[in-house]
């Protein structure tokens, strides 16, 4: 619980919104997944990075900063996801 309270005094928005530019460059798929209970950063800013990466949002209910700690099923299923829906729109070699 230290380290997560660590981490929470360290939390700043200004860090996300520094590298959306360079992850935007990347030019692969994204799907955005965000606590729905979040309190910093709010949904809202989950639903702005909607927006600049053309991604779909996948609230989770309950869910707080750490989703990925809290619910490690629900961001995989997300991934796996993702990955399947890029797998299948790209061209295959022969």
């Amino acid at each position: 619980m230290l380290v997560q309270s660590r981490q929470v005094v360290a939390l700043d928005v200004r860090d996300t919104e520094a590298v959306v530019a360079a992850l935007l460059g990347l030019g692969v798929p994204a799907r955005i997944v965000w606590g729905a209970a979040d309190r910093f950063p709010k949904i809202r800013y989950g639903e702005r990075l909607t927006r600049a990466f053309s991604a779909p949002l996948r609230r989770i209910g309950g869910g707080k900063h750490f989703a990925l700690e809290d619910h490690p099923g629900v961001v995989a299923n997300e991934i796996n996801a993702r990955v399947a829906t890029a797998s299948a729109s790209s061209p295959r070699s022969v």
